[in-house]
């Protein structure tokens, strides 16, 4: 049995080795093994190569392990970092070790998402994130090999531990998955799964989603033809129920192992072999074929995209034949768009956001955007924030700009006293308050759906945001993504608050930044350049 750090890596390895030395230093904890979870791409090796550099003269084995992606800014990254975090939880777990968690070190997506694995492991002890109080001491590795010498690097390998804040993030007992519960979730057949969507279809994603995760499968990449994209655009607006059944098919056929077992019919056509995706209790009936090799022979061996061609249903009690849909206007083989760019189906009623706001303000009106183009009636915008004059200024920019794109209202919700989440006692404030904003959500009339971001503030919030998920029962979180890297970049630079608040900077272009008008021009750059991620939760069952 071993103690065990866990922390991703980002742009800065510092945050890795400073987190380290918090908890050995200031904390006098034991840290037998420290484990990285890195992304490929750009100066990753030299990261790597400078933490066991760093840790060479620690009482410390170092494992750093391959995330197989070169970030996490897809819907299908996002999963192989949960499925990759799930597996070193598993291992751990199994091995009866005490792990530490830390928030500090990764990409932002990846800090967002840590968090969400939390309750199904007892394993974890404590979870942490580090705030660098003068942000001077978290050079980034470029900084660090073009700005440094070696000696140097050294030095700034090791911060001083009173330049930093380590941030206790509480762990309540209510937010863990009971055995019981887990046990009962593992034993599921697919049979009783389909029998749980009759009567808790949202809870039937999460369990799905949860096992997608934990079963450690291949996970595929899924286009749609145009052809197809437009059915599905088509059926969204009006026919709810077999499009919601089609993006859980299409979820499905992320997976190898799923891909396979609901095969259905299978016709040749010239160069292509078509088959039937057909879940038990589903009458929706996706086309498909697979590269560069077929599902059929491989089971997943080999098969790296799935290609979507149509959307077949039951019509009059009866399915058209394969050949049937091949020789109907307007189908395609070629692929068009990944399933991530297609508008999601979720509640259309009258919603509330609950955004926690950090340093960058567009988040809030990036995901109040992308809620609107996928159709939610939004009556409110509620932004949760410490008091430092930075996140009030960036409040009142959101507030102002949509005020001027004739948007909903925009509510500004400080939490009283503080003015960062750097404290134990500032984490429980931001969760008090935020439980508060929803029970007054739900309270007011007329009753409105409360959509939580995952992502905008500090990246404590982002788990304090699972936390209380859990707590009220709030079976999604939303997490916004931008699918190019040179483009998160630009945007970041463009859209900082000082940026957006420079005199003289022409409204239009401001709100045109705000809203995305300035990277996409139409609804499919849109849909592209910008990914909606959906995160479920899993709710514990009601007493």
């Amino acid at each position: 049995m071993e103690n065990v750090l866990i922390a991703s890596l980002g742009e800065s390895p510092v945050v890795v080795t400073a987190m380290y030395d918090l908890l050995t230093q200031q904390e006098h904890k034991e840290i037998d093994r420290l484990v990285v979870l890195y992304p490929q791409g750009g100066m990753v090796k030299e990261a790597c190569d400078l933490i066991e550099e760093a840790m060479k003269d620690r009482p410390c084995a170092v494992e750093l392990k391959n995330l197989s992606i070169l970030d996490v800014n897809t819907t299908r990254d996002c999963l192989v970092f949960l499925q990759k975090l799930y597996q070193q939880l598993s291992i751990r777990q199994e091995n009866g070790d005490t792990v530490y968690l830390s928030l500090a070190g990764g990409r932002k997506s990846m800090s967002a998402l840590m968090a969400w694995v939390i309750p199904y492991f007892s394993c974890i002890k404590e979870l942490y994130h580090v705030i660098d109080k003068d942000e001077q001491d978290f050079w980034t590795v470029e900084q660090l090999y073009l700005d440094l010498s070696t000696e140097q690097r050294k030095q700034a390998m090791n911060p001083k531990l009173s330049h930093l804040d380590l941030v206790d993030i509480p762990l309540e007992s209510d937010i863990r998955i009971d055995d019981e519960w887990r046990n009962r979730l593992s034993s599921m057949s697919d049979e009783e799964l389909d029998d749980f969507v009759e009567t808790n279809a949202e809870q039937a994603e999460a369990i799905r989603f949860e096992r997608h995760i934990s079963q450690g499968d291949k996970i595929l990449k899924v286009m749609v033809t145009s052809h197809a994209a437009e059915q599905f655009r088509d059926m969204r607006k009006r026919d709810h129920t077999h499009a919601r059944n089609f993006e859980s098919c299409f979820q499905d056929m992320r997976f190898p192992t799923s891909l396979h077992k609901h095969l259905h019919d299978t016709k040749s056509y010239h160069s292509f072999t078509l088959h039937y995706f057909k879940r038990d209790a589903s009458v929706e009936r996706p086309v498909f074929y697979t590269l560069p090799r077929d599902i059929i022979n491989s089971s997943g061996e080999g098969v790296e995209t799935v290609i979507v061609c149509d959307l077949e249903y039951k019509r009059n009690s009866k399915y058209r034949a394969i050949l049937e849909i091949v020789a109907s206007p307007g189908f395609s083989f070629t692929p068009d768009i990944s399933i991530d760019a297609l508008p999601s189906i979720r509640h259309n009623n009258e919603s509330v956001l609950i955004v926690p706001l950090g340093t960058s303000p567009m988040v809030a009106t990036q995901l109040y955007t992308l809620l609107k183009h996928q159709g939610q009636s939004i009556r409110e915008v509620v932004l949760i924030y410490p008091g430092s004059q930075e996140l009030i200024n960036g409040a009142e920019l959101v507030k102002r700009a949509l005020k001027e794109e004739n948007g909903p209202p925009c509510r500004h919700v400080r939490i009283s006293g503080i003015k960062d989440i750097d404290s134990r006692e500032a984490c429980k404030a931001f969760e008090n308050t935020l439980e508060f904003e929803i029970d007054r959500i739900r309270n007011e009339p007329p009753n409105a759906h409360v959509l939580l971001a995952l992502s905008g503030g500090r990246k404590g919030m982002a788990a304090l945001a699972v936390f209380v998920a859990m707590r009220k029962r709030i079976p999604h979180l939303y997490h916004t993504l931008i699918s190019d890297d040179a483009l998160e970049k630009q945007i970041l630079k463009e859209t900082t608050v000082r940026e957006l608040s420079k005199p003289g900077l022409d409204r239009q272009i401001r709100n045109g930044r705000l809203f995305l008008r300035a990277y996409a021009s139409n609804d499919k750059e849109l849909e592209e350049k910008f990914t909606l991620f959906t995160v479920p939760v899993l709710l514990p069952p009601l007493a």
